[in-house]
């Protein structure tokens, strides 16, 4: 990312990132507070598709976790850095919890919320969106608006997938990227730039990056090897507290798609405006 910057940091402002998830600590309210680390990042109205109402605040830590990767603030002598730290972030909620079993049910936090999801994202001006989330079952609507979005020129970023070794096992929305030009799915690589082994690696993949093995040490440095960013205290937030923060190391592949989405956020800031080029530059590299 420092050659990275040399070249572009982004134009603050330009680029809109819809981060689809369990929502974002961007702001105070009641119980809630915004991120500390969050405090310079710039952020557009979004929307809460479980509560239905326009603050989709983050009940979980994995949307804050997960929009840190892509756009913590920067420069800011504090926490750690964001890649994408100059474009604006649209918090949209999808589903609850992170581990939310209901995944491809017939509920509020099914695929046809997601559908409307990213409708909603791209019609009000997200030209890339993070979905660090799989269902179990696919979904005719999903699919459509997928379609939609990439057609209204959003690139679209799915992780993978955390089913390790079971490779009969698929999840969606990241199968549909396999024959959707526009979109990619995104498995994890470990410190020593290999499949972590928890990592789908289906034949919908297509990229890998960072996405941090938990388990192992493999840089000796006395941590785990996560992903590293900020999000809830682990002790509050079980207690129903969400206004203390700590950074945490995670792993997943949901911790390697925002690395896709905010390099996507700098190709398009840089003049690579067409959801299929920013792919195929994928691709060619």
């Amino acid at each position: 990312m420092p050659r990275a910057w040399d070249i572009n940091r982004g134009t603050s402002g330009k680029i809109t990132v819809a981060v689809l998830d369990t929502g974002v600590a961007y702001l105070t309210t009641g119980t809630m507070a915004q991120a500390p680390d969050l405090a310079g990042t710039a952020f557009v109205p979004g929307w809460d598709f479980v509560w239905n109402d326009n603050e989709p605040v983050d009940l979980d830590g994995h949307g804050t976790h997960v929009t840190g990767s892509i756009a913590q603030t920067t420069n800011n002598n504090v926490g750690v850095a964001g890649m994408a730290f100059n474009v604006k972030i649209m918090p949209v909620k999808v589903i609850s919890t992170d581990w939310d079993d209901a995944w491809g049910a017939p509920s509020p936090y099914g695929l046809s919320t997601v559908a409307r999801a990213i409708r909603y994202a791209v019609d009000n001006g997200a030209r890339v969106m993070n979905m660090s989330f799989g269902a179990k079952a696919p979904n005719q609507a999903t699919l459509d608006a997928m379609q939609y979005a990439i057609g209204k020129g959003a690139f679209l970023v799915v992780s993978a997938g955390n089913e390790g070794a079971a490779q009969n096992v698929a999840t969606w929305p990241a199968s549909y990227c396999k024959d959707l030009d526009g979109a990619t799915a995104v498995a994890a690589l470990d410190y020593d730039y290999q499949r972590a082994p928890y990592s789908t690696h289906r034949d919908y993949v297509e990229i890998a990056a960072p996405g941090g093995n938990t388990a192992a040490d493999a840089n000796h440095d006395g941590y785990a090897d996560g992903i590293l960013q900020q999000t809830f205290d682990d002790a509050a937030q079980a207690s129903g507290i969400f206004n203390r923060f700590a950074y945490r190391f995670e792993q997943g592949t949901s911790m390697a798609a925002p690395h896709v989405t905010a390099l996507a956020a700098l190709l398009m800031d840089q003049g690579i405006t067409s959801p299929v080029a920013i792919e195929a530059d994928y691709r060619k590299h």
